[in-house]
């Protein structure tokens, strides 16, 4: 699988090659999201990166330059400072509340009558603060993630997809199933003419 990994600060891009770039991933890196859709469009189709990952902020200086780079690290700092406050956070959230949603999910996915029923867990900080392998149990079972705040359109955009996929979801599910049954119901016909024949 090849990779294209977009993100203007260089150890950003260090640091996602060396964690990934194995494992049959090639992984491509690339500073200026910018400059992406010129760089695509120069590919060939054979050439495409199979997925594109992108870091959603860049500085508004050229990349690598100093304001650029001086920008990068007032950010980090900040960021190690929300990081600390998310810390201090997640050990309040550990001791009084529980991801209950989770527990909830499940059990709507193992009853039949409730299992295709489209949900989207929502949550501010909540997902930097759940484990990995609750947040990839929540993906397993279909769940869509939201962050609270967003504008009331963003919303019903989101409730509009997720609707309109678990309804074609729903139509597959319902013409594969027809078809195995009537493909059951021809090779149990055509076995019974088969054997009165021969």
């Amino acid at each position: 699988m090849k990779v294209l990994y977009v993100d203007d600060e260089r150890s950003a891009l260090n640091s996602f090659a060396a964690d990934h770039a194995k494992d049959g991933i090639s992984v491509e890196c690339f500073q200026d999201a910018r400059a992406l859709p010129e760089l695509l469009a120069s590919k060939s189709s054979k050439d495409l990166p199979d997925v594109v990952v992108m870091d959603l902020y860049m500085t508004n200086e050229k990349t690598n330059s100093p304001k650029a780079i001086k920008t990068n690290r007032d950010v980090d700092e900040l960021v190690e400072r929300i990081a600390e406050v998310r810390a201090e956070l997640a050990e309040l959230v550990k001791k009084e509340k529980t991801p209950a949603a989770i527990d909830a999910l499940k059990e709507i996915r193992n009853n039949p009558n409730t299992k295709q029923v489209p949900v989207i867990l929502v949550t501010r900080e909540g997902l930097a603060l759940l484990g990995d392998s609750l947040v990839q149990q929540s993906l397993e079972l279909g769940a869509e993630w939201m962050m609270k705040g967003r504008a009331p359109e963003t919303v019903r955009a989101l409730i509009n997809r997720t609707y309109t996929q678990s309804l074609a979801s729903q139509r597959r599910l319902k013409r594969d199933v027809t078809l195995t049954l009537f493909g059951a119901l021809l090779g149990a016909v055509l076995g019974k003419i088969l054997g009165a024949l021969f």
